[in-house]
């Protein structure tokens, strides 16, 4: 692993919000590879504003936020894909018209299941249902097979959030 690589993640004195509101100020962080970064609170404190934030879905005001060394202030949130993060969003997790297999494979070069294998025997119940669509299942459903798909990327960093929701 290279010097930047073992960096990871690196967040400092993010400042970020909703037009004139701040929602977070000043908040800093890191996760290293091997590492598990938990964000918690109550509702309306700025978690999902945050992962948008670190996601490249919402601007920074002030702060920086860092990936492997790499600055990603002018880096979009498409190209972050390609840089090894992946995104389980809180909402609007799946792709409500096409069924729970083609979400799967959707984002992959291969169409097929095979890089999703032990999350399918983790949780059977999105095998049996893989030729539905996605927008019937059940809202703890959509929310398992957003993040089924976002582990099954085998992305260097899977930014999830609230992945117990629903």
């Amino acid at each position: 692993m290279s010097a930047t690589a073992a960096e990871g993640l690196r967040f400092e004195g993010v400042v970020c919000g909703y037009g004139d509101t701040m929602v977070v100020r000043g908040l800093s962080g890191r996760v290293r590879p091997g590492q598990v970064l938990g964000v918690l609170g109550r509702n309306g404190v700025g978690k999902t504003t945050l992962v948008r934030a670190l996601a490249g879905q919402l601007p920074l005001r002030e702060g920086r936020i860092h990936w492997q060394g790499r600055d990603l202030a002018r880096v979009p949130a498409h190209a972050r894909w390609g840089l090894g993060i992946a995104l389980a969003p809180q909402e609007n997790v799946v792709f409500g018209d096409l069924s729970v297999e083609e979400n799967l494979w959707l984002h992959r070069r291969v169409r097929g299941l095979e890089a999703y294998e032990a999350y399918l025997d983790a949780f059977p119940r999105l095998r049996e249902r893989r030729a539905q669509r996605a927008g019937s299942l059940s809202g703890g459903e959509r929310k398992l097979l957003s993040f089924v798909r976002t582990l099954g990327a085998a992305a260097a960093l899977s930014v999830l959030d609230e992945p117990t929701e629903g």
